[in-house]
């Protein structure tokens, strides 16, 4: 870690020789009209194997910058109703195979029980 401002902000930068070279920042914000709080994300990464494994990850839905987006939504879920939305069709998210595969959604099997 190499910022902290409890309530406002973290950053941090990956130790010399990490797998992923990373670094970055998570800033809190009133939102307008102080109607709840904004999040602020930035990331910068390396990936190993360059572009084109980046493109192999992208497509599995292992790209940093698509489970940052995942974690984000699953966060603003739980932090809003207590709970993250779940559907038959997507109940890890979204992949590639859930986008390739997607067809209209529908309760989870086990919540129909």
């Amino acid at each position: 870690m190499v910022d902290d401002v409890p309530g406002r902000r973290i950053s941090w930068q990956s130790t010399e020789g990490a797998t992923v070279p990373n670094a970055g920042s998570v800033r809190f914000e009133p939102a307008p009209r102080d109607q709840g709080t904004e999040v602020h994300v930035e990331l910068t990464y390396s990936p190993p194997g360059g572009p084109i494994a980046a493109a192999f990850a992208k497509l599995f839905g292992e790209e940093p910058n698509q489970q940052l987006r995942d974690a984000l939504r699953r966060f603003k879920q739980i932090a809003e109703t207590g709970e993250i939305a779940r559907s038959e069709g997507a109940p890890q998210g979204a992949t590639a195979k859930n986008v390739v595969m997607q067809r209209e959604a529908a309760p989870l099997e086990e919540a129909r029980a």
